[in-house]
């Protein structure tokens, strides 16, 4: 938006408020942009400003994204105990957690302020987080032998499933294709269930690992996912 005399435009990046003076004339930006403020991990949104140029109102998105657990009754699935915050950290998303085979351990994908989507696991009660790969990943899933883990990346304007080992962290390409997300890797490894989405509609489809065409498994006309 504009200040009350039209000589600084004021504008959201990210999670922060900036601001950049403008010339009356051409419209043309004068000098760099400067920030206004940052809050963290909450987004400024629709902020405004008093005809004096002295305040500013806005409204403020907050939001917590972390990994919870809760223990379940083996005999019945039902709720042994309240639920337990696995992560909690300030200014990070921490989303699509996947149980290793065995139980013991949880990969997931994680966003931190002025960084990608990365791989990380965890062990199962949340110790030991450790990063897997540092040039972005998201929706991990877990091979049979619990050793590897494959992910969906984007990747020099490419989107593709990879697969990364967790002893020294050597990554393979597996198959490139657009509009999937949210992939999941079926428990023998040897194919993927994914958002496809076609005509700007979300549906359910599978594709193998070693790549191909895609098959659709569900037509909804508005979504069907996740």
């Amino acid at each position: 938006f504009y200040s009350p005399d039209g000589e600084t435009i004021y504008f959201a990046v990210s999670l922060a408020l900036w601001k950049v003076s403008v010339s009356p004339q051409s419209g043309e930006p004068v000098g760099k942009a400067v920030k206004v403020g940052d809050l963290g991990s909450t987004a400024i949104r629709h902020a405004t400003l008093s005809a004096d140029g002295k305040k500013l109102a806005y409204s403020a998105w907050t939001g917590a994204n972390n990994l919870w657990a809760v223990s379940l009754s083996p005999a019945t699935q039902e709720a042994m105990a309240a639920p337990a915050a696995l992560t909690n950290e300030a200014g990070t998303r921490h989303m699509q957690p996947a149980f290793s085979p065995d139980g013991q351990r949880i990969a997931f994908a994680a966003l931190r302020r002025g960084s990608r989507w990365g791989i990380w696991t965890m062990n199962a009660d949340g110790q030991n987080p450790t990063q897997i790969t540092v040039d972005g990943g998201r929706s991990p899933s877990w091979y049979p032998d619990g050793q590897q883990l494959a992910f969906l990346s984007l990747r020099q304007g490419h989107r593709r499933m990879w697969s990364v080992a967790l002893e020294h962290g050597k990554e393979q390409p597996l198959f490139e294709l657009e509009d999937m997300e949210d992939v999941r890797l079926s428990p023998d490894a040897k194919q993927v269930a994914f958002n496809f989405t076609h005509q700007g509609i979300i549906n359910l489809a599978t594709i193998p690992v070693a790549g191909g065409q895609p098959k659709q498994l569900t037509f909804d006309r508005e979504l069907a996912g996740w």
